[in-house]
């Protein structure tokens, strides 16, 4: 039996260069995920940022179309002066409900004698 050098690479030891390669093909998949993931947040932010850009005038017209009705709900006036309905502030209004029911009544029924029922 011949002793072989340590030149010579025995069936048993485990070779080096598969571990280097495993190294390399990480190290690159790594690399590729996060030239990826950098790619796909520019697109998000630059679609993102043109949509909020094109619906700005949208977005205005709403905010100001809120600010109208929170001023009229909030504030007293006419709705038809020549037929005597005004408008109040809505806590007013749910202040004066609860304390007074009959206000949601219909003037003319309340106007009106109730019948009674005939008796057998």
């Amino acid at each position: 039996m011949t002793q072989s050098s340590g030149a010579e690479s025995s069936g048993n030891e485990p070779d080096v260069t598969p571990i280097v390669k495993l190294s390399l093909w990480g190290v690159g998949i790594v690399l590729a995920v996060a030239v990826s993931i950098f790619i796909v947040r520019q697109l998000v932010l630059r679609t993102t940022s043109a949509m909020a850009i094109s619906s700005l005038p949208e977005n205005t017209e709403r905010v100001a179309q809120q600010a109208r009705m929170s001023a009229t709900l909030g504030s007293y006036g006419y709705v038809d002066k020549s037929k005597g309905v005004y408008r109040l502030p809505i806590d007013q209004a749910m202040q004066r409900l609860v304390a007074k029911p009959l206000l949601l009544v219909d003037p003319d029924r309340a106007a009106a004698p109730q019948q009674e029922a005939p008796q057998n």
